[in-house]
């Protein structure tokens, strides 16, 4: 079982810019709750000045957000995981995914942490599962860290056959 972290390319393609009064509309995603009956498209601008177009532009965060020809491609795959919600981005039809599956799997005794002053987890340095949870999800996010997105081996195969552009595999687990 591979899994890998989703990672937008921002060296070499295209990024995202979000309307600064609309940011705390993102706020709720990756946490497994539906935002689809309260959504209202965010208004989006490409800065295409920082790279060449993709399908996956960066947001500058953990938000995946990912073009109308890669959410065709991929909702066969991910649909019942994620949900898509429009963004508002002239010239583009894109979707940031709002990570529904929020999988209990790390097995924090094996795995390395960073953490906050706080005591609060920053991020993990070192993943461990306990099972497999790209059995049941093709992308997915864990509770301890609510921004880190996770994707399947088979997502990276259709990303590649499909000849996506714009996102990195960072192996997390073999």
């Amino acid at each position: 079982m591979n899994i890998y972290e989703y990672l937008p390319d921002s060296n070499k393609y295209e990024c995202l810019e979000f309307a600064s009064k609309y940011d705390r509309s993102l706020d709720k995603f990756g946490l497994g709750v539906r935002l689809g009956g309260n959504w209202t498209p965010i208004p989006a601008k490409i800065d295409d000045s920082v790279g060449r177009p993709g399908d996956f532009p960066s947001a500058f965060g953990q938000i995946p957000v990912l073009s109308l020809r890669a959410w065709t491609l991929l909702e066969p795959l991910i649909g019942e995981s994620v949900e898509a919600l429009p963004l508002k981005c002239p010239g583009r039809n894109l979707f940031a995914l709002n990570v529904l599956a929020v999988v209990d799997c790390l097995d924090q005794e094996k795995c390395e942490f960073k953490y906050y002053s706080s005591g609060k987890i920053m991020r993990v340095a070192k993943f461990a599962f306990r099972n497999d949870p790209t059995e049941k999800h093709h992308m997915f996010s864990i509770p301890e860290t609510s921004g880190d997105v996770f994707i399947s081996d088979q997502f990276r195969k259709l990303v590649e056959q499909e000849n996506l552009k714009g996102l990195q595999f960072k192996l997390v687990r073999t």
